[in-house]
């Protein structure tokens, strides 16, 4: 994957980079991993499946490369349920796909940009118990901070997993599973509407029963 962009090899060139290739949704990208180190580390994104090394100098002097198949965060998705709600009248929530493991939660929700933000909101995503106490949690950047906001154009689709651990010791019971948008900075939540609104700007997304 040569450098399409020109910028000092980094975090915002890879970001950048990551845009401008979901546009085409390449299943698979060859890489020089010291180029894009923070992309190649990024598994939502990339896994590697095949490493490629020569005796010879490239043309930009590393030996090794691999080749990783790819999920790019910008895509046209229909989320396995589907859920109405809006945060601060400029993102929506679309819906989201769930798995639950033994040890974690896999959550990958689906945003949707209806007007351009200026500010890197993060997602929080809470899992309570029936007094309200959160258990278990994930906070993050949208794609682990690969898909911030400030670069969403109206009319996007967002595609956003999120891993939330379990603790081992967790009990038994129903528990139920919230999201929200808030700026880290200062900690305040967009404002949420939607059918299933819940307290303190977030929303119910399901009640999960664990053993």
């Amino acid at each position: 994957m040569w450098p399409a962009l020109r910028q000092p090899i980094g975090l915002a060139r890879d970001i950048r980079l990551t845009r401008l290739l979901s546009a085409s949704q390449p299943d698979y990208v060859v890489a020089f991993p010291l180029w894009h180190e923070s992309l190649v580390q990024n598994t939502a994104i990339l896994r590697p499946i095949h490493q490629v090394e020569t005796g010879t100098h490239t043309i930009i002097y590393q030996p090794k490369a691999a080749v990783y198949t790819a999920t790019w965060p910008y895509v046209v998705a229909q989320p396995g349920t589907a859920v109405a709600a809006t945060f601060g009248n400029a993102i929506q929530l679309q819906g989201y796909d769930l798995a639950v493991a033994e040890t974690a939660v896999n959550l990958t929700l689906y945003w949707h940009s209806l007007q351009t933000v200026t500010a890197d909101y993060d997602v929080f995503v809470h899992l309570l118990d029936e007094s309200g106490n959160i258990i278990a949690q994930a906070d993050q950047q949208p794609m682990r901070g690969f898909a911030p906001t400030s670069l969403w154009q109206p009319g996007d689709t967002i595609r956003d997993p999120l891993t939330i651990p379990l603790p081992p010791e967790l009990l038994a019971g129903s528990y139920r599973l919230i999201a929200g948008v808030y700026l880290r900075e200062t900690g305040e939540r967009l404002t949420a509407v939607g059918a299933n609104a819940a307290e303190n700007n977030a929303i119910h997304l399901t009640n999960l029963n664990l053993k």
